[in-house]
């Protein structure tokens, strides 16, 4: 966030009007991004607050094996060998 807003903000380089608005929606975007991503840590403890600590912590094991298993089936059907 300081690299955009030295770049948008202090003019360390001359932005087009393309460029200036292209680094606009990525600090948007990125910022947006950050804020779902602290309602989802609210939620967790949250729930963890409630006392459901362990079913949290295996919901986010499922999660880590399911992702595991998804990456492997990928990898196993892409074509990856040579005659």
């Amino acid at each position: 966030m300081e690299i955009l807003a030295f770049l948008l903000e202090r003019g360390a380089v001359e932005l087009s009007a393309t460029e200036s608005e292209a680094l606009r929606k990525t600090r948007e975007q990125y910022a947006a991004d950050l804020r779902r991503a602290a309602r989802w840590l609210d939620l967790i403890y949250g729930m963890e607050a409630l006392g459901l600590k362990r079913p949290v912590k295996l919901l986010g094991r499922l999660a880590t094996q399911l992702g595991e298993r998804l990456h492997k089936d990928r990898t196993m059907s892409e074509y990856n060998w040579v005659d």
